[in-house]
């Protein structure tokens, strides 16, 4: 498959991803080092920043907010079971905020309950994934992270010229 594809294999997602940063919001240590050591394995230079519960993530996307004025394009990946603010509460704040309504997010959680799926979609998640034990699943998700990125035209991206 060439870069012209339509579609990008592993390499070539690797090979032109941007340098989109992760905002991994989790509390499950495991899990985090999990997606960490799948980007490094895929050789993806996003950064990624990690936060604990919902609370510490809005403190890191407000500071982002104030120091930049605009927020650039980053995306989230949620776990939804956390400590002081789980991820439904985190999406519901975010979604009311003019400057961070429109951030993409992923949902990664062990929860597959249907009213935790609906929740997380009437949030407008760009996907609902459930965490298994499986390296498989980290991988996948980590490959569905690097094409999105990729393929992906974000804001600061388009000529306005």
């Amino acid at each position: 498959m060439t870069q012209n594809s339509q579609f990008l294999t592993g390499n070539d997602c690797a090979n032109t991803s941007r340098h989109v940063p992760i905002l991994l919001v989790d509390d499950d240590i495991v899990s985090i080092m999990s997606i960490q050591r799948g980007m490094k394995a895929k050789h993806a230079e996003n950064p990624i920043l990690v936060a604990h519960d919902g609370e510490q993530a809005l403190e890191i996307l407000r500071e982002w907010v104030l120091r930049d004025s605009i927020l650039k394009p980053v995306l989230v990946v949620l776990d939804i079971n956390m400590p002081k603010m789980n991820g439904h509460e985190f999406l519901a704040e975010i979604r009311n905020d003019p400057m961070m309504k429109h951030l993409v997010v992923f949902i990664r959680s062990t929860s597959a309950l249907p009213v935790d799926v609906s929740a997380a979609f009437d949030h407008n998640v760009a996907g609902y994934f459930s965490k298994s034990e499986s390296n498989d699943s980290t991988r996948v998700f980590v490959e569905l992270l690097q094409h999105y990125i990729s393929a992906n035209v974000f804001p600061d991206q388009v000529n306005t010229n």
